[in-house]
């Protein structure tokens, strides 16, 4: 990168290599090697600044000392609560607390981390900069070369079918995932060939719950073996009976005894009170209390929104909302503002897995603030990019996989690989979105997928990526929204950036305002043509409507895995970002989840120059 993050990205670069070299048993469970001394490493400056009650995650209680540690206390974000004591119970790390005389315990994962990702005994030596001493006992052994790991929280899980690892944990997400630092890589990640120059290797696994059943749950071991044996198509379509089963697996997995245990020992319990504030006008709109919920991240300047859909459905279940079923996957929440009002529509994706029509499985819900919802419009397939049209909500731009394509001489659903404008009050009434790829050399004749839609501040200019080569016509596009049958004028698109099978792109930072704004963006691609590489990438942009142009454009990465995406970032300092990336090992461990690669990413926008 042209401009590393000063005094972060040694760090990164500890935390990148941690895991190289270390040996794993045969049986596929690493060994508890030790991590690298430079992992430990007090860095030379932390920030003390903060209150204490400020760095603590709002779904975490301190525990009270009883004999099984389940017993949790208020949220040591209360006032009058300060820490006194960093010490060792049950053989972890705690920091004691004291509160009117009475005195409990918060786990270090309670607490944020200043670097998204760090190892846990970072939180000791910050907290021992601002003052917080520590036991005796335990500095003795915080003192050993190399540093017990039996100190901090450990788990051991599935990462693919029949292979287990172990690993620190260093995060607990708000939806119960964890970031793990796994003692020895899994030979697996390591790329092939080993060693490939700018092939990247994950620094930490992103873990669900699955991963600690999935090879013990007979449920687990029937629900993949029968997936695993179907075409693509329905694996991606399962029916009712193994959608089911899947959801079975996944509830299975939220009740199992180490995981619960281990949510206790910490003192993980989330409830939407412990983030959202009423307003003083009253209680929130259910959409406004669901975007603070998915936007409330692991830490300061940190935004996750990594959500697992089945998490979301469940928040919505216990609120016995009648419109959201048992095992059906909740989307991402939007906000829109249609003209001449004074108050935020909101929307949310919701797929019914076990609907029986895979064509009336993808829903787009609008939802009302008593906690109701309507039916906008169902989609035949996945649902890629959906939004109303600024200046009628009774239109939407849609794109969705599923429609059938050119098949035994029958042409394609003009819907299918496309975008398309469609009156969400008829169906049937469509228009396609005719971006101009005839100038382009391969263009195919169905056009291409529409995703990652945003809007300009205005809503006059629609930005989103086409999926496909270049020479399809594959990258970034802007639409003007304005123009009369933008739809079918050529002159209201232009291709501003051109990129082999983007995937996903995160603005991390605009700066200045109107006409001409720049933006700092995060794009990943799976680059088919270039040897089919993953990819982490940094362009700024200037923001001009169809004369937007790119300024400068770097690839920060190129990664060992399948589809890399970013679930969530931290804001580092003024610029600067890290960017937390996943990535699946290959198509097969998406239909069976477990843990994902993760890399993090320092990104400096460039902004400031």
């Amino acid at each position: 990168m042209r401009k590393a993050l000063a005094g972060l990205l040694p760090v990164l670069l500890m935390l990148l290599t941690a895991c190289e070299g270390l040996p794993a048993r045969g049986d596929g469970v690493s060994e508890a090697a030790p991590l690298p001394v430079e992992l430990l490493t007090p860095r030379p400056v932390y920030d003390a600044s903060r209150p204490f009650p400020e760095m603590v995650k709002p779904h975490f209680s301190a525990v009270k000392p009883t004999r099984d540690w389940r017993v949790t206390s208020p949220p040591a974000s209360l006032p009058g609560v300060r820490p006194d004591l960093i010490v060792e119970r049950e053989g972890k790390v705690k920091v004691r607390l004291t509160a009117s005389g009475e005195q409990y315990y918060l786990d270090l994962l309670a607490l944020e981390s200043e670097v998204l990702g760090e190892h846990p005994a970072h939180k000791i030596f910050r907290l021992q900069a601002m003052g917080v001493p520590v036991e005796r006992s335990l500095a003795r052994r915080l003192g050993e070369n190399p540093l017990p790991q039996d100190l901090f929280q450990t788990i051991q899980f599935e990462y693919l079918p029949g292979n287990e690892t172990a690993g620190v944990i260093a995060e607990v997400f708000p939806d119960g995932t964890f970031l793990v630092i796994p003692f020895g890589l899994p030979e697996e990640w390591l790329g092939d060939p080993p060693g490939q120059p700018g092939l990247a290797v994950p620094s930490h696994l992103h873990v669900n719950a699955r991963a600690l059943i999935a090879n013990t749950s007979a449920t687990a071991k029937e629900f993949e073996a029968e997936i695993l044996a179907l075409p693509f198509d329905e694996q991606r379509y399962p029916l009712p009976a193994l959608a089911r089963k899947d959801c079975q697996v996944y509830r299975e997995s939220l009740q199992h005894e180490t995981y619960l245990n281990l949510l206790a020992e910490v003192g993980y319990h989330f409830t939407p009170e412990q983030v959202v504030q009423a307003s003083p006008g009253g209680p929130l709109p259910l959409g406004e209390e669901l975007i603070r919920i998915l936007r409330r991240g692991a830490g300061a300047g940190v935004e996750y929104f990594g959500f697992e859909g089945e998490w979301v459905t469940d928040g919505l279940l216990e609120r016995r909302l009648p419109w959201i079923g048992e095992c059906d996957i909740a989307g991402g929440v939007r906000r829109y503002r249609a003209p001449g009002k004074d108050q935020d529509d909101f929307y949310i994706t919701v797929r019914r897995s076990l609907e029986p029509d895979k064509k009336q499985r993808y829903k787009i819900m609008k939802l009302d603030n008593d906690g109701s919802a309507q039916e906008m419009y169902t989609a035949p397939g996945v649902m890629l990019m959906a939004l109303p049209l600024p200046s009628d909500h009774s239109r939407w731009l849609i794109s969705s996989e599923g429609w059938p394509g050119p098949a035994d001489g029958v042409p394609a659903d003009p819907r299918w690989q496309s975008v398309y404008l469609v009156n969400i009050g008829n169906p049937e009434e469509y228009t396609e979105v005719q971006y101009p790829l005839g100038a382009f050399p391969k263009a195919p004749a169905e056009g291409l997928y529409g995703a990652s839609a945003s809007l300009s501040a205005d809503g006059r200019y629609l930005f989103n990526t086409l999926y496909g080569f270049k020479d399809e016509g594959g990258g970034i596009w802007v639409v003007d929204l304005s123009r009369d049958n933008f739809a079918a004028d050529p002159a209201a698109y232009a291709r501003i950036v051109e990129w082999d099978h983007a995937l996903s792109w995160t603005v991390l930072e605009r700066q200045g305002q109107g006409a001409g704004v720049r933006l700092g963006v995060f794009l990943t691609g799976k680059e088919v043509a270039d040897d089919f590489a993953m990819t982490a990438n940094l362009m700024r942009l200037r923001s001009a409507g169809l004369e937007s142009k790119v300024e400068y454009r770097e690839r920060l990465l190129r990664m060992v895995g399948w589809n890399p995406v970013p679930f969530g970032w931290q804001k580092t300092g003024e610029h600067q970002f890290l960017v937390a990336v996943e990535t699946y090992f290959n198509y097969e461990s998406s239909l069976l989840p477990r843990a994902l690669g993760v890399y993090l990413v320092p990104v400096d926008t460039g902004l400031g120059q």
